[in-house]
């Protein structure tokens, strides 16, 4: 199974998933696809991209790249995949979420927007314009996603939210 968690910027999509590897009592495992992109674009700085350049989800052949190597470890590993990644693109969500609803769950994490602009400015690590920048868009096309469980983290801690969403698979 997949635990997809989506959400926008700031939210703590990769902390939660990095709580929720740590306490889950069966095999689990986090795929990182911001440690993917870094690694799709040192290896393919000399390729033009289609679409989207250098921005992952919109990036068709990033995109393409994450599929095939979902697929892959679905095929041969039975416990939990968790993925932490941002799909807030229409393209990348039919590709990555649609197409493989009857694997995947989705978990889409919220929050008060002034409390994931402090989350966003706390993050040293940060690109806080990109965070930022397309924040109520994001926010805008998850509330729309109604096949997917929602929760609000503005008030949780990370192993609230993991235990939330244990509870819920």
């Amino acid at each position: 199974m997949i635990i997809w968690i989506n959400g926008t910027y700031g939210v703590g999509k990769t902390t939660v998933a990095n709580t929720l590897n740590k306490i889950y009592s069966g095999n689990s495992k986090v795929l990182e696809p911001d440690e993917l992109w870094l690694s799709f674009l040192s290896s393919n700085l000399t390729m033009g991209f289609r679409g989207g350049g250098a921005y992952p989800q919109a990036n068709e052949d990033f995109i393409d790249f994450l599929k095939v190597r979902i697929n892959e470890i679905i095929s041969s590993y039975e416990g939990l995949l968790i993925i932490p990644m941002a799909v807030t693109e229409q393209l990348s969500y039919n590709t990555l979420i649609r197409t493989n609803q009857n694997k995947i769950k989705q978990f889409i994490l919220e929050a008060n927007e002034n409390i994931l602009h402090e989350r966003i400015n706390q993050d040293k690590n940060r690109d806080k314009n990109l965070a930022t920048y397309s924040m109520k868009e994001n926010i805008d096309f998850l509330n729309k996603i109604s096949d997917a469980i929602h929760i609000d983290t503005s008030n949780m801690t990370s192993d609230e939210v993991a235990n939330c969403i244990i509870s819920k698979i």
